[in-house]
């Protein structure tokens, strides 16, 4: 029973580690991307529910329904081994990950245009789409 115990202990504050990072990274892809207010409001509901949704789940079916008495204790002591250990170093990788994946966007982008968007390219199919209609056109009189 005390070894089950632990494990949930150990489950809960892993859970709540996890939890804050995951709130980390969504406060700094939020900042980076939206900046509509509707959008924040609707993208920060949504992330409540969902949140609300697998801490449910997750504290329910960790142990078939047995929610230990201590649950929000174990809760902050995760924030607080989260936040004095980890968050720095967690926010410090994100965003050169983040800056990396926007240089390889912005790379690929620059390969891609000419592809897409080249002159002859265009004109071809502006030619196609004119023969299409054309000869709609000339069926129907």
């Amino acid at each position: 029973m005390i070894n089950l115990e632990i494990k949930i202990i150990v489950n809960i504050i892993a859970f709540s580690i996890l939890f804050f990072s995951t709130w980390d990274l969504y406060i700094l892809i939020k900042s980076k991307f939206i900046k509509k207010r509707f959008l924040n409001i609707f993208f920060d509901l949504l992330f409540i529910l969902i949140t609300i949704y697998i801490t449910y789940t997750y504290t329910y079916l960790l142990a078939s329904g047995y929610i230990p008495q201590l649950f929000i204790v174990f809760l902050i002591l995760g924030y607080l081994v989260y936040y004095l250990f980890l968050r720095k170093k967690y926010l410090l990788v994100i965003d050169k990950i983040l800056s990396f994946l926007s240089y390889l966007l912005n790379y690929i982008r620059k390969f891609l245009r000419p592809v897409f968007y080249s002159k002859k390219l265009l004109f071809y199919l502006k030619m196609q789409v004119n023969k299409i209609f054309i000869k709609k056109n000339i069926k129907n009189e």
